[in-house]
C-alpha cells in the first residue's frame, strides 16, 4: 500500500540573506540580547543561530574577537566582600556573573563553564 501526501500550507524551508542573517546574530548575541528571543519573534530554531555564527566565523579565519578589558585598581574594603571587589560578567545569553574577589580561579572558570 502506497502513501501519499499532500502538503498545503507554506512551505518550511526559507532562505535568508547573509545581511539579516548577520543583523540577526548582531541583536541576539549584543549585550542583552537574547537568541531565544529573537528567535521566538522571527519563528526560527535556536540552533540555527549557532549555525551561522559558527558559519560567520569561519569565513573571517575562525577568528574571534573580543572587547578590550579595562583593569581597574581599587583598594579592596576591609570586611565584608562589596561590588566594588566584584568582577561583572555579562555573558550573551543576558545572564550576568558578579564574581567575589574572594573567589578561586577553578571555582570562576567552572561557574562560567558551567553558564556558557
Amino acid at each position: 500500500m502506497s502513501s501519499q501526501f499532500l502538503i498545503t500550507g507554506a512551505e518550511r524551508r526559507r532562505s535568508f540573506s547573509d545581511e539579516q542573517k548577520i543583523a540577526w546574530l548582531n541583536e541576539a548575541f549584543a549585550p542583552g540580547g537574547s537568541v531565544s528571543r529573537v528567535c521566538e519573534r522571527e519563528g526560527l530554531c535556536s540552533s540555527l543561530f549557532y549555525r551561522w555564527r559558527r558559519q560567520f566565523a569561519g569565513a573571517r579565519g575562525g577568528s574571534v574577537q573580543f572587547d578590550p578589558a579595562v583593569v581597574v585598581n581599587v583598594e579592596p574594603s576591609a570586611g565584608r566582600p562589596s561590588e566594588r571587589d566584584a568582577l561583572v560578567v555579562d555573558l550573551p545569553s543576558g545572564v550576568r556573573v558578579r564574581v567575589l574577589s574572594a573567589a578561586s580561579a577553578d571555582l570562576v572558570a567552572a561557574a562560567l563553564k558551567a553558564l556558557r
